[in-house]
């Protein structure tokens, strides 16, 4: 494998790899945040939104987020490696026509 394609390949994967972290933490932070404010209407819908309806939202809301977390993971994790097959698959190509 050459140079040039194994940095292109690592700069990906690091990219890769840490968009899937901020996305990790960013979605956590919004769960923790929903999770929270479960039991309490805001104030300007206090009138309008039954409590009941808040918490199904709340519940709804968590549940859609935990599940694309999971679907974000396990595409990052097919993904990555078929990214480096590839990429190796072409270096080899490269070379053993060179």
């Amino acid at each position: 494998m050459d140079t040039a394609s194994l940095a292109f390949t690592a700069v990906f994967c690091a990219l890769l790899v840490l968009g899937l972290l901020t996305r990790f933490a960013l979605t956590s932070r919004q769960i923790r945040h929903v999770a929270r404010h479960r039991e309490h209407v805001p104030a300007p819908f206090d009138a309008t939104v039954p409590l009941d309806a808040h918490r199904k939202a709340a519940d709804y809301t968590i549940a859609k987020a935990r599940f694309g977390l999971l679907g974000t993971a396990i595409v990052t994790v097919t993904f990555l490696p078929a990214l480096t097959a590839t990429v190796l698959r072409l270096t080899e190509r490269r070379a053993a026509s060179s």
